[in-house]
């Protein structure tokens, strides 16, 4: 199947560029009509990686995601905005709240999805990956009707580049990132897990923030 990319000129955050950026690349591949119809649960994967201000260049900003959750609200959906950060520690509500999503959502008209909260459901690796045999993936991931992945760009200190790919890996819940990382210690070995994660999510959409991105030692060291 190919795939439809577009890219659109945004100079920076603010609402209204981002609003028709967002709405200029949907546009150019086809609409999201296509994809979303009235009623649906739509999942906006965004990069909480940690609680980290917007303007740390860590995670999602919330303009674009307010911006999506506007053209999905559009069409009669509902959209939910979900994620597990990086840090299995990490409080998700106040995640939410430092990087922006939790008044991006409510001032747009989303709801914050926990995925700490979520039941996990066990998967098992589409390409019979030896090391990881089985996937845990948070059960409200697999639940949306349609899941648009919202990764930031960044450059990686160990898998060199995060894009829509790895930015899945936050459908795996808590403590079993860092289990996954374990049982695939090397680059390649984690890079197999990241595509079979996409795999089983099957991102619809994928929308990146690259007004401001990452370079150096990302995720979360990195430069602007």
């Amino acid at each position: 199947m190919n795939s439809k990319v577009a890219i659109a000129s945004c100079p920076n955050y603010e609402q209204d560029t981002v609003d028709q950026a967002v709405a200029q690349c949907l546009q150019l591949i086809g609409g999201l009509d296509s994809i979303v119809k009235p009623g649906h649960r739509v999942l906006l994967k965004v990069n909480a990686l940690m609680d980290s201000a917007p303007d740390a260049v860590v995670t999602t900003h919330p303009a674009i995601v307010a911006a999506v959750i506007k053209e999905v609200k559009k069409l009669g959906a509902k959209a939910l905005v979900g994620d597990s950060p990086g840090n299995t520690s990490a409080n998700i509500d106040k995640t939410m709240e430092r990087t922006g999503f939790a008044k991006a959502a409510k001032e747009a008209g989303g709801e914050i999805l926990n995925f700490q909260k979520s039941k996990i459901a066990d998967v098992p690796s589409p390409s019979n990956n030896q090391r990881i045999k089985t996937l845990k993936i948070a059960q409200a991931v697999l639940d949306a009707d349609v899941i648009i992945n919202l990764p930031k760009l960044k450059t990686h200190g160990w898998t060199l580049y995060t894009g829509a790919i790895k930015n899945m890996f936050g459908a795996v819940p808590g403590f079993f990132k860092t289990k996954y990382h374990i049982f695939a210690p090397q680059p390649y070995e984690f890079s197999e897990m990241l595509v079979d994660i996409l795999e089983v999510t099957k991102p619809q959409v994928n929308i990146m923030d690259a007004v401001i991105g990452m370079e150096g030692p990302g995720p979360s060291a990195g430069n602007k």
